[in-house]
């Protein structure tokens, strides 16, 4: 059996690694039963047998007690590099992530995921979430649709590479069954509200903000091409998924979520 090779990346819960000449190994950072990836592992298959271009399961391992999925190496820069380098195509990127969102929220949820529900209600009794508001958040969940659809839980474009055959989703692992709007709407916000760190002076800043947003706007204009969206049911959504957002340990966004929050959860009343 292969041993991990060069690390390639590391995140919050998991670090990659080589694994031989064409795969690559995902190792989570915590120690647990192989079940932890049952979640991410099923979602990736289902993707897969529907058409959808993610990296294809080899096999699952315990690797130090931590486990780890082994899966098809794929060659490419994820989006946001991708526009870096070529920024005359973020029209084009962002079209294409949009729309390969959209058919990703059409694939049938695996049995045994996480329902989309769920998780937000769960976040709602957290206390980072502001308690003179989770009353009226839990009333307007408790009207929200149910659904049995592929919602990713984490799209945005650095987990899209682009290889050279096109882009292919990764990281599934926050995947849920539930209402694709939910899904929309939090790719929306994870273009809103990301905080650029380090020294970054205000000009840079302000094309950052102006990059995201055409981004976004490109994104939107993809997602939107394969089909209608409810943009009521998007409204009700939104705070909610802010407020999820909100104990998801990324401090930095606190004030710009609670203004969001707070605006979002009186239009949302208002659209009911």
């Amino acid at each position: 059996m292969p041993t991990p090779g060069k690390r390639l990346g590391v995140g919050r819960a998991a670090e990659v690694f080589e694994w031989g000449s064409d795969a690559v190994i995902k190792v989570l950072l915590q120690e647990g039963p192989l079940s932890l990836l049952d979640a991410e592992a099923s979602s990736q298959r289902a993707a897969s047998e529907a058409g959808l271009p993610v990296p294809r399961i080899r096999d699952t391992l315990l690797i130090e007690g931590r486990p780890s999925l082994v899966m098809d190496r794929v060659h490419g820069v994820d989006g946001l590099a991708a526009v870096e380098a070529q920024p005359w195509r973020l029209w084009t990127i962002g079209r294409d992530i949009g729309q390969l969102h959209r058919r990703l929220n059409e694939v049938q949820a695996p049995a045994g995921l996480p329902r989309v529900a769920d998780v937000i209600g769960t976040a709602l009794d957290r206390p980072e979430v502001p308690k003179r508001a989770r009353g009226r958040l839990r009333a307007l969940l408790d009207t929200m649709p149910g659904g049995d659809r592929l919602c990713h839980g984490d799209f945005h474009p650095g987990n899209v590479i682009q290889s050279l055959e096109g882009p292919v989703v990764i990281d599934l692992a926050n995947a849920c069954s539930g209402e694709p709007t939910v899904d929309y709407v939090r790719a929306q916000l994870l273009f809103a509200v990301g905080t650029p760190g380090g020294d970054i002076s205000w000009r840079d800043r302000m094309l950052i903000a102006v990059g995201r947003g055409a981004m976004s706007a490109a994104y939107r204009s993809g997602y939107r091409s394969q089909g209608p969206i409810d943009d009521g049911l998007a409204r009700r959504w939104k705070p909610l998924v802010v407020a999820s957002r909100l104990t998801e340990g990324f401090p930095e966004e606190r004030v710009v979520l609670l203004r969001m929050l707070s605006r979002s959860l009186r239009e949302a009343e208002q659209s009911s």
